[in-house]
């Protein structure tokens, strides 16, 4: 078995979230040139991201879209479960690199 280390970021907030600044494009070049392998984006109150399209592969690095909600004495992030159909975006170049189940849940 191969197994491979990842670099990950996640939690961060895009220009989509009323605290980010970045676009979307900005976070992925940076990401790129920072050698992260997946980002996991959790803006406050807003999947805008995912419904224009960002969620998926980028060249190498893997988007994942959730968001951060706002409850009175906890902040959950909460993603749609994904499901991956390959281990990155060179196997088997699937159109829809992400699958989603109906429901939201929290990742612990």
């Amino acid at each position: 078995m191969h197994l491979k280390d990842y670099a990950a970021v996640i939690h961060l907030h895009s220009a989509y979230s009323f605290d980010g600044r970045a676009p979307i494009t900005a976070i992925l070049n940076a990401a790129k040139k920072g050698g992260i392998d997946v980002l996991m984006l959790t803006d406050h109150s807003t999947l805008r991201a995912r419904e224009d399209g960002f969620e998926g592969w980028h060249d190498g690095i893997l988007l994942v879209i959730g968001r951060q909600s706002h409850a009175r004495k906890r902040n959950p992030i909460s993603l749609r479960k994904p499901i991956l159909t390959g281990c990155g975006p060179e196997e088997g170049q699937v159109s829809s690199p992400i699958r989603t189940t109906p429901e939201p849940h929290c990742f612990t």
